[in-house]
């Protein structure tokens, strides 16, 4: 009886644990520079000015800066696009549909006195020239 009740302990364990999903390394990667754009933007001024653009130029493609560079406005372009702007943010996960390309989900959070909101964004990373560097918010 008792090697019975040991046997459907082990069958119920281990139907029980799934098959972790690996991520490819480009996904890695790419989550990895997401996160490190949006540390920095979220240290700074999250209003967009030229000043603040070329602190995060590093991070991002060539085409996405100059697109934005002159372009001064209170909203945070690179989460909502409005001046409520998030206090903390979350790399979530990764889709790569294409080469060099990924698309990564981040979680931005408020909290207030009443409340606390999330809302989730896509960006859009680009591998270039073998580093990933934020391209756009896929709205």
């Amino acid at each position: 009886m008792s090697r019975y009740l040991i046997f459907l302990t082990v069958i119920l364990f281990a139907s029980s644990c799934g098959i972790p999903t690996i991520e490819s390394k480009d996904c890695l990667d790419a989550r990895a520079a997401v996160r490190e754009f949006y540390s920095y933007h979220f240290d700074g001024d999250m209003a967009l000015s030229d000043n603040e653009l070329d602190k995060l130029q590093k991070y991002m493609t060539a085409e996405t800066y100059k697109e934005l560079r002159g372009k001064e406005t209170e909203n945070d372009v690179f989460t909502t696009d409005t001046n409520n702007y998030p206090k903390a943010f979350r790399v979530g996960s990764c889709r790569s549909d294409k080469p060099d390309t990924a698309i990564i989900s981040v979680l931005l959070f408020w909290r207030t006195d009443d409340q606390s909101l999330q809302q989730e964004i896509n960006v859009e990373a680009r591998k270039i020239e073998g580093k990933w560097l934020f391209n756009k918010v896929v709205r």
